[in-house]
């Protein structure tokens, strides 16, 4: 079972990467590797940033697992954005 806490931070991670994949898609037809390379990296960015700025600022609390359960949310994302991308060129 994954914890709660744990499960939020998957879930963004999977919204972040999902919307900056398809949005890059847009500017950048075609280019898969770009499509991911910008979507994982925005979401590790966010999600390690956030947690840096948690311990720095003491606001909240830091924990790295949060970063990591925000960048296996960002896989998630990046798929379900490869099959938003797929289901659109069929059309």
């Amino acid at each position: 079972m994954i914890a709660g806490d744990k499960q939020k931070h998957i879930i963004v991670g999977a919204i972040i990467a999902a919307l900056v994949f398809v949005t890059a898609n847009a500017f950048w037809p075609g280019e898969l590797w770009l499509h991911v390379a910008l979507a994982m990296g925005i979401t590790t960015i966010i999600g390690f940033g956030f947690e840096l700025f948690s311990f720095l600022t003491r606001v909240g609390h830091s924990e790295w697992m949060d970063g990591v359960a925000t960048v296996a949310g960002g896989v998630i994302g990046v798929l379900t954005g490869g099959v938003v991308k797929w289901i659109i060129q069929l059309f």
